[in-house]
């Protein structure tokens, strides 16, 4: 009997988790360790920010699914992991395991940039969401600022936060105005989804009047104020960033994570000084947008190997990262975009499908729906 424990509970987290239980059974128990008792649906935040989803609408609670496949579920903030002893602490005590899965996600590095804690909202918790529903309640004319800082790895929801807030001004009749300006460090639109979604996106923003500013890094934030890093100050009634991301706080200073606290792993995700210790999802050390779809092929890959190792054989899966994007341009398109290299022994072509339209949106419905589902089924 191996005992498996699962930190986290988000994209790459849970599918790790219930690809484990349908491959090895009840004879080896599986724990999984999360903060919240509820999954988010993350992709949804920037709907949550407009008013079209209620927070309510894009959360599912994370024990009925887990216990009907007979997984312990434990809410609890992990405190620190020990390698060495193979325990890991918890505010609720000690769990003790024979492997380990690390899932626990990213955090956001506000220090990097000063004042923007502070002084910017964000779109990548729940809570950030909601506040910024709030903040359009009393928002009336004036200049919106999206900054993408250099280490965020994930820029696809600023676009759309830009895209939505254009949609919902128009649809007020407040958008005359408001300008809306979009500052990132890329040197094209959405450079990260590849060619084909880069000229839709920036085809976009013109059409819409959303100000696009590449290859700007930002300093820091100031009451209404974004300060670039040539000492630019660009004012802003609302400004909202992406800042970069580092490990999760229990792997700061752990032996299995590099110096940004991301966990150290091979492309069979597995740390190379403690084989015993998995990692799937934004808190691995791996090239790679840190995205729900990379997090799900991850943890694909480690419950592959996983099951293989407790079953006394090697792994043998490789994670191979790839760019799905699927971006609401306003209420009812979307550009939808894969982005996947092929295989090294296949040569050095790729694979890359963009299509912008209503289907993409249908599509990003129906994703929604269906992960919500699979969570509480």
């Amino acid at each position: 009997m191996a005992r498996i424990l699962v930190l986290g509970a988000g994209f790459g987290g849970i599918t790790v988790a219930y690809r484990l239980a349908a491959l090895l059974g009840p004879e080896h128990p599986i724990t999984v360790v999360a903060r919240e008792a509820n999954f988010v649906y993350l992709p949804s935040l920037p709907w949550v920010a407009v008013g079209t989803r209620q927070p309510q609408d894009i959360v599912a609670p994370l024990g009925p699914g887990l216990r009907r496949k007979g997984i312990r579920f434990v809410e609890a903030e992990v405190r620190a992991v020990d390698p060495d002893r193979r325990q890991v602490v918890v505010d609720a005590g000690v769990l003790r395991y024979d492997f380990l899965v690390i899932a626990l996600g990213a955090e956001l590095d506000w220090e990097a940039l000063p004042g923007a804690r502070t002084h910017s909202h964000n779109i990548h918790r729940l809570d950030g969401a909601v506040r910024i529903w709030e903040a359009l309640q009393e928002f009336e004319a004036g200049e919106i600022l999206i900054a993408i800082a250099a280490g965020a790895d994930t820029p696809a929801p600023a676009y759309e936060l830009a895209f939505l807030l254009d949609d919902y001004f128009r649809r007020r009749g407040r958008r005359r105005r408001i300008e809306i300006e979009i500052v990132t460090n890329e040197p094209r639109a959405l450079d990260q989804g590849g060619d084909g979604a880069s000229r839709v996106v920036a085809r976009a923003l013109e059409q819409r009047r959303i100000r696009l500013r590449t290859a700007t890094r930002v300093r820091q934030a100031e009451p209404g104020c974004l300060v670039l890093e040539d000492g630019t100050r660009l004012g802003a009634e609302l400004l909202f960033i992406d800042p970069p991301y580092r490990g999760p706080a229990p792997l700061h200073c752990s032996s299995l994570a590099d110096a940004a606290g991301f966990v150290r792993c091979n492309l069979h995700m597995q740390n190379p000084d403690y084989p015993e210790v998995f990692a799937a999802g934004d808190c691995v050390a791996l090239d790679g947008l840190k995205t729900g779809h990379n997090a799900r092929l991850a943890g694909g890959v480690v419950a592959q190997n996983l099951a293989a190792v407790v079953g006394g054989g090697p792994p043998r899966a490789r994670f191979r990262p790839s760019t799905l994007v699927d971006l609401p341009l306003g209420s009812r398109d979307a550009v939808f975009s894969i982005w996947k290299p092929s295989p090294p022994a296949l040569g050095n072509w790729q694979i890359q499908i963009t299509h912008a339209g209503r289907a993409p949106m249908w599509i990003k419905h129906a994703l929604e729906r269906y992960f919500l589902w699979q969570i509480g089924r």
